[in-house]
């Protein structure tokens, strides 16, 4: 077992001359005490704006990244990518249950933790009308979501249509493809989400 300063040997064929040698390295240690923390901690599916922080990580080598994942019985799904941005916001799901949030943060050095945390999502008493979701939709494209919240938005939208089902998210998808907002996301994410 390597501890934070350790001492290795190591040898290596150099043509037919064998070479030894020692040499003292440091092994970095990952960022330490962070915390994953979701607003709300209860909502409606397809309904409520999640916001994930990742918060209080400490590590000598910054500037960190992070990146952050949703899962519900043992899956993630990644909802974003490494970015200095320690949120993520405007997001929402379509599965109802305790579903679990996962904050990443990784140092310049590229040592990675996670923390985790947990929210309640609700069928709602009534289901929300198509208009309703489409509207929350709306909301989370023209405020410059990025990609991966998007596709997640009309996954979770229409999952919870009451009305139009399949037909109901792939008006949607273009719908936003031809409003330009889908041209980073990959086919694969799209024929997913719908």
């Amino acid at each position: 077992t390597l501890s934070a300063s350790s001492t290795a040997s190591y040898n290596a064929v150099a043509g037919s001359t064998f070479v030894f040698d020692s040499a003292a390295f440091n092994i970095d240690p990952p960022p330490v005490r962070g915390r994953c923390y979701v607003l709300p901690s209860s909502g409606n599916i397809a309904e409520t704006e999640f916001r994930v922080d990742s918060m209080a990580w400490e590590d000598d080598d910054l500037p960190l990244q992070h990146r952050f994942a949703w899962g519900s019985g043992g899956m993630w799904t990644m909802i974003s990518s490494w970015s200095q941005v320690s949120y993520f916001e405007r997001f929402i799901i379509g599965v109802s249950g305790t579903i679990f949030f996962q904050a990443e943060a990784r140092d310049t050095l590229g040592s990675v933790s996670a923390a985790i945390t947990n929210a309640t999502l609700l069928k709602p008493p009534t289901p929300a009308s198509d208009a309703a979701l489409a509207g929350v939709l709306s909301g989370i494209v023209s405020s410059g979501a990025p990609p991966f919240a998007v596709v997640a938005a009309v996954s979770a939208v229409s999952t919870a249509s009451v009305g139009g089902g399949a037909s109901f998210a792939v008006n949607l998808i273009d719908t936003l493809e031809a409003s330009g907002i889908m041209s980073d996301v990959s086919p694969e994410a799209i024929s997913t989400a719908s």
